[in-house]
């Protein structure tokens, strides 16, 4: 029986795969760009939207230097959920993300704010990869899961931390001790989800699902694809080596500040069942560059 795969294919090499990844990514937001906020919110907004104002608010808490001088990052910012909650506490904000369809979108909601930010179309790979400023906080929400070479990027991440600066990644799914059991659950919550949630795609969606199960794998991404939100999720199903994140982090000189798994799924229902069995999780991490002095007092360029 054919199981999805997550390692790389040993015929294609890693930039032809990372930049299919991104072009599905594209295609895949110029489709559900519109109708983004309304599942977010519906889905996960409830949940989510406290946790991360509590976790900026904790980052807040830690710099000495004045709200408008900290540079901030928003890696795959899309409609800015992240963005708009740096910008109200006064920090300054470049926001980078490949669909120019959701930083349409974003900049719709900035203008409607009277808020403003320097916002990038571009791919976070090719952004991070090229000389540029550096920042006093970078963050990730839902993103690793869409980049193929995740490590590679948190990487390129780090070296744009101003000393003392924080890393904040969010909402991926940790890789499962019981992956089918764990897909079977996705399945149905996904499922539910647009029931309740999207009924215009119930049908359609349920075609794919189905089409799915009778293609062969495909040869480069050595799984089975019927849209293009199974390559531009890349790592969803399989989920994300938060562990080797931490390893990571670690080797390049950063402190773990925070490092936690949670439960969690699109619909109170399904939400309840997850809670109790942790079919499952996703993950935080917040990391912190050291400082180059004790006062961590920085010189902003």
């Amino acid at each position: 029986m054919w199981k999805e795969s997550c390692v790389e294919a040993k015929d294609v090499g890693v930039d032809q795969l990372s930049s299919s990844v991104i072009a599905a990514n594209i295609e895949m937001y110029r489709e559900v760009a519109e109708s983004y906020d309304g599942c977010w919110n519906s889905v996960f907004g409830l949940d989510l939207n406290p946790a991360l104002e509590r976790d900026l608010e904790t980052i807040a808490c830690s710099f000495s230097v004045q709200d408008s001088q900290l540079r901030c990052l928003d890696c795959g910012a899309g409609t800015g959920a992240i963005t708009l909650r740096m910008l109200a506490h006064g920090w300054r904000v470049t926001a980078v993300d490949v669909s120019p369809e959701m930083l349409g979108l974003l900049e719709k909601k900035l203008a409607s704010h009277g808020s403003d930010a320097i916002l990038v179309n571009r791919s976070i790979e090719e952004f991070l990869g090229q000389d540029g400023p550096q920042y006093h906080l970078i963050g990730f929400n839902s993103v690793l899961h869409h980049v193929y070479n995740y490590s590679k990027v948190l990487s390129l991440a780090v070296d744009r931390l101003l000393p003392g600066g924080f890393l904040y990644t969010n909402v991926d799914p940790v890789i499962s001790f019981h992956p089918a059991i764990s897909q079977i659950f996705d399945s149905f919550d996904t499922a539910i989800a647009k029931l309740l949630y999207e009924r215009s795609d119930f049908i359609p969606g349920t075609r794919r699902r189905l089409r799915k199960l009778l293609r062969k794998p495909d040869p480069i991404h050595r799984r089975k694809v019927s849209h293009a939100g199974d390559i531009a999720e890349f790592h969803a199903r399989c989920g994300v080596n938060d562990s080797e994140i931490l390893q990571l982090l670690r080797a390049c000189g950063l402190s773990i500040i925070k490092h936690s798994r949670y439960p969690l799924a699109r619909t109170p229902v399904t939400n309840c069942i997850n809670r109790l069995f942790k079919l499952r999780q996703e993950f935080k991490i917040i990391a912190r560059k050291p400082s180059a002095s004790c006062e961590d007092n920085y010189q902003i360029s």
